[in-house]
């Protein structure tokens, strides 16, 4: 195998590997995008709670 055809199959191979990290690093995004949007629902319902349950008491006492 000569140098050239060497350095062209490593080249591939690297162009290979970066276009599937680049794919996982884009699925980790994602992911991390939807569990944030989970997250800052469930404050924002924990906050409604809080927001109900302080005019409740209000309107007992």
């Amino acid at each position: 195998m000569d140098e050239s055809r060497l350095v062209r199959l490593l080249t591939e191979f690297k162009d290979e590997i970066k276009k599937e990290l680049e794919v996982k690093v884009d699925q980790i995004k994602d992911k991390l995008e939807e569990n944030w949007n989970k997250t800052i629902e469930k404050i924002e319902t924990c906050e409604r709670k809080m927001h109900f349950w302080e005019r409740e008491i209000r309107r007992i006492i």
